[in-house]
């Protein structure tokens, strides 16, 4: 090959390259949609969004081009053109900016210079019943007004419930929750028995929140639920249930017959000041102050109730048991330790125990004696035990004492 040849197809190919470089190329493509005055980017487009956004990213190294120049073709839809152009890097570079109708199903779609097509891309229709799939009630919440209190229940009585407020996380798996702007979220409030809701309340959401793939919602309703049985709360968006959970409300008369003491401790504080939990009432010599402890419980599941508890002194030959304490306690789901007040331990040497009533009804009796124990002679006869006011840490000691004679015996 001649010199004169070798310049010739240098040139060439430095023009076709030049050619090739001035074409406009497509270098990214962002598919987005607005729905209610927002414009967001997202894995897909959802169904009932207002129109679809496409921003394309084209560059273009000699040619100058216009909005007009470029448009998208969907299948059996005419050419729509760029809604606006934005020239970048000294006139290399252009942004373009498309606003689509929204297809019914996944699409794609494809870029145009002229009649020369610049690349295809898809844009993701998300359906109502895949967001559905994906949208979801969780962990919802009843907090129940017991005086100043915002109280953690399922189960509450009537005539202290003062309110009720109900919380819970709306979460959507699949984009964010933009499409609820078009119809509020509802959380209907009825009684089981009843066909039709006592109560709707619709919930609107902010604006960031819609924006957002999770947001913390709260309702309540209109006024004190006081009718006793089985709520039930239900949370929906438009036909389609999220999510449904239920409340009991209780007399006072069944919260107070549910009332267990579940175990006894006595608080005691010794003579340098340290405070402590026992079984048993240690050496008055060596205590300053004792006091009851009692765990209450409540066989309604996950209720909460205050009650008036009142704790008397047992003393021996008085006809009326004094009164010591009295308090308004709140009951909640699981264990709840009672602690009233403490006595002098000069105090205790006229006492034989400490006596729980809820009103009227006794629920328990501490002792302060130690539990006796019953003397057995060689020939199997016993002296009985005294009298003896029967607890759980004594039926504690029963079950530990008899473990050990068994295993005394197998060995």
């Amino acid at each position: 090959m001649g010199p004169f040849t070798k310049r010739f197809s240098a040139w060439l190919m430095s023009e076709i390259a030049s050619i090739v470089a001035s074409r406009p190329s497509t270098q990214a493509v962002h598919v987005g949609y607005e729905k209610a005055g927002r414009i967001l980017f997202d894995s897909a487009v959802p169904w009932n969004a207002d129109a679809v956004l496409v921003e394309a990213a084209v560059r273009s190294a000699t040619l100058c081009v216009a909005k007009s120049d470029f448009t998208i073709r969907l299948p059996g839809e005419s050419p729509i053109p760029a809604e606006n152009i934005r020239v970048e890097e000294g006139g290399y570079r252009h942004r373009l900016f498309f606003r689509l109708p929204v297809p019914r199903e996944s699409q794609t779609a494809l870029l145009f210079i002229h009649d020369r097509s610049l690349g295809s891309f898809e844009i993701p229709i998300l359906s109502e019943n895949d967001f559905l799939t994906g949208l979801s009630i969780d962990t919802p919440t009843i907090f129940v007004t017991m005086g100043s209190k915002q109280v953690n229940c399922q189960t509450f009585v009537s005539t202290q419930g003062q309110g009720m407020t109900v919380v819970a996380l709306l979460r959507s798996r699949s984009i964010h929750l933009a499409p609820l702007a078009s119809l509020p979220l509802e959380a209907w409030f009825q009684r089981e028995e009843k066909p039709e809701p006592n109560w709707i309340a619709p919930i609107v959401l902010a604006g960031s929140q819609l924006q957002t793939k999770q947001a913390m919602v709260a309702v309540k309703p209109p006024k004190p639920l006081r009718y006793t049985g089985t709520w039930q709360i239900t949370w929906r968006w438009g036909n389609h249930e999220l999510c449904r959970h239920r409340c009991r409300i209780i007399s006072q008369k069944a919260f107070c017959r549910s009332l267990r003491v579940s175990d006894t401790r006595f608080a005691v504080l010794d003579r340098q000041g340290r405070w402590s939990l026992h079984r048993q009432v240690p050496p008055i010599g060596a205590i300053q102050r004792l006091g009851p402890c009692f765990v209450l419980s409540s066989q309604e599941l996950g209720a909460a109730g205050l009650c008036s508890l009142q704790v008397h002194a047992l003393v021996p030959g008085a006809e009326t048991p004094p009164l010591l304490f009295s308090q308004d306690f709140l009951v909640q789901d699981g264990l709840n330790l009672f602690v009233p007040g403490t006595v002098a331990a000069e105090d205790l040497m006229h006492m034989i125990g400490f006596e729980l009533r809820l009103r009227d009804q006794r629920l328990c009796v501490l002792p302060l004696s130690a539990v006796p124990t019953a003397s057995f002679n060689n020939e199997g006869g016993f002296r009985p035990a005294p009298d003896f006011l029967w607890t759980s840490a004594a039926d504690e000691e029963l079950m530990e004492r008899l473990t050990r004679l068994i295993d005394r015996r197998a060995t």
